[in-house]
């Protein structure tokens, strides 16, 4: 049956605000056709931009391009990137293994990708019962001080001295013994998996800690957990991992941001402020990023609740950072409006 112009439009009009209320599965799937297409005929880079553009939606930058360098109003500082690049999610359980694949491979490629991705759906309902009733077993007292609103150089200067310190976030490693560990074990061993999908070479996870964040504790110093060394490209030779298992747990992440080393006495690295993504980490998922990604822990405006979280680093075993010290060296990085 033929449509008469106005009827044509009118129908065309309908069947769009249709599309638009597709739930996100729709757009993932969509997403898979297109990846698996331009795969065979195109770059790494225009893969990942098509992934990220639908997985995500719209961004202002163009999330293929490399993030461009801006200086700042300061002659000793560099902007680390200018422009918002976004924050891909995958759900593990739903999202096809080529979908979870570009979507990891775009998003951890350096300097195109975010740095960033979130995977949902790890844990069920069980698992994340029993591993929260182990993360309740962690108090305060069991946990070390790190660093906040004071770089571990000014901490340790005030330990020293008898000086207090801000000591409101501190992290323990989950006891062995416990069965939510070996829940939390269980969860590092599929990324690990994942990655090994992903880049063909195997990871291997630290113990995970238990992060906690305690009440009026200020936001964390931005900073990247691993500077950006000869060997840490791509694959990203350390990733770090953040997982959750109560609501409203968060992240504060630069995206399209990698920190640049600099030598003692050189120009500093800085981020906009105005920039900063606050990423919402899914019950029983993970925020996975490159270790030279800028980040921060947030803040926490409670009296009396204590923000927990799991944290680990997953680093690749044909090329151990250990030798390196890379465990102590956190990249600070200055913020800018």
């Amino acid at each position: 049956m033929d449509f008469a112009p106005a009827e044509e439009g009118a129908a065309v009009a309908d069947t769009m605000d249709a599309f638009e209320d597709v739930e996100g599965a729709n757009d993932v799937a969509a997403c898979g056709a297109e990846v698996r297409a331009a795969a065979s005929k195109e770059s790494v880079e225009e893969v990942s931009a098509a992934v990220v553009s639908s997985v995500v939606g719209a961004s202002p930058v163009d999330a293929g391009s490399p993030a461009a360098l801006h200086d700042s109003d300061s002659d000793t500082e560099v902007v680390l990137v200018e422009g918002r690049v976004g924050v891909a999610d995958v759900n593990i359980g739903t999202t096809s293994a080529a979908i979870i694949r570009a979507a990891a491979t775009c998003a951890l490629q350096r300097p195109e990708g975010s740095g960033v991705l979130s995977i949902s759906g790890f844990m069920d309902d069980a698992a994340l019962r029993a591993t929260k009733a182990g993360v309740l077993r962690v108090t305060p007292a069991m946990a070390d001080p790190i660093f906040t609103t004071q770089s571990v150089e000014e901490m340790k200067r005030a330990l020293q001295s008898g000086e207090p310190f801000d000591n409101r976030r501190r992290q323990a490693v989950m006891n062995t013994r416990w069965a939510s560990t070996a829940l939390v074990r269980s969860s590092l061993a599929r990324l690990c998996d994942l990655l090994f999908h992903v880049y063909g070479r195997r990871y291997v996870s630290s113990e995970p800690m238990v992060l906690l964040t305690l009440p009026r504790a200020k936001p964390q110093m931005s900073h990247g957990d691993a500077a950006d060394k000869k060997k840490l490209g791509n694959p990203p030779r350390m990733i770090g991992v953040v997982m959750a298992v109560e609501h409203g747990s968060h992240l504060t992440t630069w995206p399209g941001s990698c920190f640049q080393f600099v030598e003692p006495g050189g120009d500093q690295c800085a981020g906009r402020t105005c920039l900063a993504e606050r990423v919402l980490v899914s019950v029983g998922g993970s925020i996975i990023f490159r270790g030279d990604m800028v980040h921060r822990g947030v803040e926490n405006a409670s009296l009396n609740v204590i923000l927990c979280l799991f944290h680990a680093y997953l680093t690749l075993c044909d090329a151990p950072m250990a030798s390196e010290h890379w465990r102590d060296e956190t990249c600070p990085v200055k913020e800018v409006p």
